[in-house]
């Protein structure tokens, strides 16, 4: 086997990997349209407002590329959805809820590929968390998220994910 285990940034036998940028969360409290943008594998949150007279136990469903992802009715009245998009395309959605005003509703958003020296900029606030790297060259690099760490999970990084907005 080839790599240094101690040392992710060298090319092995697991692949090349290379630290972890930081990744905007984006949230939009309307519909988004194609000119709203986001990263490859940011993580975009609709937080849509709920009609003033909601069923009791409000639910709702984003779904796109044939998969859903269910939203929560928060405190404020107010329906949160999730999404990170894996490619850059232009995405299109629609919410199934039982909220009348929500229901049917469509929409699209735009996906773009990191900038090319993103991974040359890590984050200070994820000093232990990596990214795959799967381009033959740093200037045509594109990374992907893991899911896990590559060294100990530490607790600053468990209290990063804890602090991130719901």
């Amino acid at each position: 086997m080839h790599g240094t285990p101690d040392d992710p940034a060298q090319a092995g036998w697991g692949g090349q990997f290379v630290r972890a940028w930081e990744q905007p969360h984006a949230v939009f409290d309307q519909l988004t349209s194609e000119a709203d943008r986001i990263e490859q594998f940011d993580v975009l949150e609709l937080a849509l407002p709920v009609s003033e007279h909601p069923p009791e136990r409000p639910e709702a469903t984003m779904v796109i590329e044939n998969q859903s992802s269910p939203g929560y009715a928060d405190a404020n009245g107010v329906m949160r959805f999730r999404f990170s998009p894996k490619d850059a395309k232009t995405y299109s959605y629609v919410i199934r809820s039982t909220v009348p005003s929500l229901d049917g509703k469509t929409a699209r958003f735009t996906s773009f590929r990191p900038a090319p020296d993103a991974a040359q900029r890590p984050s200070s606030r994820l000093p232990n968390w990596w990214m795959v790297l799967a381009g033959p060259t740093p200037s045509l690099m594109v990374a992907r998220p893991l899911l896990y760490t590559m060294s100990t999970f530490l607790d600053s990084d468990a209290s990063y994910i804890t602090s991130l907005p719901r």
